[in-house]
C-alpha cells in the first residue's frame, strides 16, 4: 500500500491506476485466503443459518462494540466541529492539515494492530497475569518506538514540509498544530494496547468510555 502511494504521489502512476491496484491488494488478500484454507483443509463453509448456543452473549458484546465504535467516530470529529463554532473556518483549516499529518504517525499503530491484538485476545484468557503483562509492556514499547520514530521525521522535516504546503497553510499556527497534536499521539501511543486489553475482557462495556 505505502508503495502505491509513493508512486501516486510521485505522479508516476494516475489515479485510475492508483484506483485499481488499491482495489487489487485487497482481492489478492482474499485469493490468498482461500488459498490458505484450501490448503489446511479444515475449515469448511457452511451456508445454514442457525443460531448459536450463546448468541444472546454475542448480541450483546456486538452492540457495546458497535456503540464504541461510534463514540470513538464522534470524539475525533467533534474537536473540529467546535474549533469552527468557536474560531472560525481558517482555524479549521489549519486543525484540518495537523489530523493529515497524524495519520502518518498512524502508520504503524494500524500495522502493529491486527498482530497485536490477535496476541493480547489469546493471551489475556489462557497465560498468566505476570507473563501477560511482560508481552503487554513490550507491545507498548513496540507501539511507542515506532510512532516516535516517524514523529522525529516529522518534527525534523517540518519546515520542509511547510514550505510544500506554501505561505497560505506552511505558518507558524499549522506547525504548532501539528507539534501539538504529535506529541500527544506519541504519548497515547504508549497505552494503545488498553483498548484492546479492555475489549477483550469482562469489561468490555467500558470501552465506549
Amino acid at each position: 500500500m505505502f508503495v502505491i502511494l509513493l508512486l501516486y504521489y510521485f505522479s508516476i502512476i494516475p489515479f485510475a491506476v492508483f484506483a485499481g491496484l488499491y482495489f487489487m491488494q485487497y482481492m489478492a488478500y482474499a485469493v490468498l485466503m482461500i488459498v490458505y484454507i484450501r490448503k489446511r483443509r479444515k475449515d469448511r463453509f457452511v451456508f445454514k443459518f442457525r443460531l448459536p448456543k450463546e448468541y444472546k452473549k454475542i448480541l450483546n458484546y456486538s452492540f457495546f462494540s458497535i456503540l464504541a465504535g461510534a463514540a470513538f467516530t464522534l470524539i475525533t470529529k467533534i474537536d473540529i466541529q467546535m474549533i469552527h463554532a468557536y474560531l472560525g473556518q481558517k482555524e479549521v483549516t489549519f486543525y484540518s492539515y495537523g489530523i493529515f499529518f497524524m495519520s502518518v504517525l498512524q502508520i504503524p499503530k494500524n500495522s502493529i494492530t491486527s498482530v497485536a491484538r490477535s496476541v493480547i485476545s489469546r493471551d489475556f484468557q489462557k497465560t498468566s497475569l505476570s507473563a501477560f503483562k511482560e508481552k503487554y509492556h513490550r507491545i507498548s514499547f513496540i507501539y511507542l518506538i515506532s510512532t516516535l520514530v516517524i514523529f522525529l521525521g516529522i518534527f525534523i522535516c517540518l519546515d520542509e514540509l511547510m514550505l510544500i504546503l506554501g505561505d497560505k497553510f506552511g505558518s507558524d499556527e499549522i506547525k504548532m498544530v501539528i507539534i501539538i497534536l504529535a506529541v500527544g499521539r506519541v504519548f497515547e501511543s504508549l497505552f494503545t494496547p488498553n483498548t484492546a486489553v479492555v475489549a477483550y475482557s469482562k469489561y468490555y462495556k467500558y470501552d465506549i468510555v
